[in-house]
């Protein structure tokens, strides 16, 4: 068995060479860390395999390094285990069963291998409308995640500064400053739960209305780094100017979901998981939540395979489950 299940984000294998890949994989190799896929960054690489788009040759090439890296051979053929998605992670929690497309892994695991085999760039129109379909859904993510971002700050609004007029109060910088530091708190992270509550609750058919404190609490106890990231993005909207919908956060829908990983009760098959990003939101909400040792730079991760002492280590620290 496994030290610990790695998962890397897109911009490490984008910002990887393929020496780079082959060194990494040996260092894993010898300190037994095996290293999985995650449905959020095949996802967020794969949408730009559509024609025209401007990072088609680099996305398809961090995928590529992520099948070589994350595949195993089971024997007979090569084979891919996917991280569970962390709304799946909460949904298990609280409602006992998952709300995944069961379908997910195989389709992705097999266009993964695809990319590795050659066959989509051989013939890239055979993949177009795969493709065309995982960007759609990307998209509709990031719109889905502006909308709960906004709706998060008329409610606080509503709450912490009782304005009439929201869009106006939130202008008001006094009542802004309110707002910005109950999103340090801890009192406001029911908020973003509740949310996901409500969200899953619906896709599972099940009443929403009231939310039932020990749900809400549950999520707020087992998945504090995600519900910090969100307020921290809620917060850099309110106080900082950030546009959710604009270029430079695109990424920040799919980043929430990846910080489900971090989370004092993520295993793969009892074996502990490490992110390995270099978004400093994501670390900053993970040391917040008490969790900074279970996301590690690219750097430090790279430093870290080399001590197997070290390894060890921090297997043994994560392992444990913590409240």
């Amino acid at each position: 068995m496994p030290r610990a299940i790695a998962v890397l984000d897109s911009n490490i294998y984008r910002s990887l060479s393929e020496e780079a890949l082959v060194a990494l994989m040996e260092k894993e190799r010898q300190v037994s860390v095996v290293a999985s896929p995650c449905y959020q960054v095949v996802q967020e690489l794969m949408a730009h395999l559509v024609p025209g788009d401007p990072e088609y040759g680099l996305c398809h090439a961090a995928l590529s390094r992520m099948g070589r890296h994350c595949r195993y051979f089971n024997g007979y053929s090569y084979m891919f285990k996917f991280v569970a998605d962390g709304l799946d992670q909460v949904a298990v929690a609280v409602f006992g069963r998952p709300v995944g497309d069961p379908a997910m892994p195989e389709v992705l695991a097999g266009l993964l291998g695809d990319i590795v085999e050659g066959c989509v760039l051989r013939n890239p129109e055979a993949f177009a409308a795969d493709f065309a379909e995982i960007a759609r859904h990307v998209r509709d993510a990031r719109t889905d995640f502006a909308a709960a971002v906004r709706g998060i700050e008329s409610e606080l609004a509503a709450h912490l500064i009782g304005a009439d007029d929201q869009e106006r109060g939130l202008r008001d910088s006094g009542r802004r400053a309110v707002i910005c530091k109950a999103l340090e708190s801890n009192s406001v992270l029911e908020g973003p739960a509740g949310m996901i509550y409500r969200q899953l609750a619906e896709w599972l058919d099940l009443p929403t209305n009231p939310l039932p404190p020990a749900g809400v609490a549950r999520i707020v106890e087992g998945f504090p780094t995600p519900l910090r990231f969100f307020n921290r993005v809620v917060k850099g909207c309110i106080c900082d100017g950030w546009r959710v919908e604009g270029k430079k956060r695109l990424g920040v829908a799919h980043d929430v979901r990846i910080s489900f990983l971090i989370s004092a009760d993520a295993r793969a098959s009892g074996v502990p998981i490490w992110l390995v990003t270099d978004d400093q939101l994501i670390h900053d909400a993970a040391a917040a939540a008490g969790l900074a040792n279970r996301v590690l730079q690219g750097p430090t991760y790279l430093d870290l395979l080399a001590d197997a002492d070290a390894i060890r280590a921090l297997a043994e620290e994560t392992s444990a489950k913590t409240t």
